[in-house]
């Protein structure tokens, strides 16, 4: 089995305790991007959008965990179908950590664990 990283934050970017994390919840970590949602799109569009990636999904992957982060209303609505098509849909948690250097304040965020969606 798999971990699918449905974002727009390639694994390769991630940081160890966030690939070592993911590697407990499947042997191979494969990266699909997030598709871009138009913001003047209707929720039937959005529907169609999800329902066709979940039919993809399940259709092509072999998983049980799927990281799902991406435009509020078709990452909750794909969660929820994977949820009931009995997969775990996760999100990334993180601890934000501000450095202020001079005027400028910099947000870091450090992965905490991976936390299933609440249906």
């Amino acid at each position: 089995m798999i971990f699918i990283n449905l974002t727009n934050h390639p694994s390769k970017n991630w940081g160890e305790k966030q690939l070592s994390e993911a590697l407990k919840m499947g042997e191979d970590i494969i990266d699909i991007q997030f598709p871009n949602v138009p913001p003047h799109v209707n929720e039937f569009k959005v529907k169609e959008m999800g329902d066709n990636l979940v039919k993809d999904l399940l259709s092509n992957f072999d998983f049980r965990y799927i990281l799902v982060q991406g435009e509020m209303s078709l990452a909750t609505y794909i969660a929820f179908r994977l949820y009931q098509a009995g997969k775990i849909p996760v999100v990334a948690t993180t601890e934000r950590k501000v450095v202020e250097d001079g005027e400028k304040k910099i947000s870091i965020f450090e992965f905490v664990r991976f936390r299933p969606y609440i249906f």
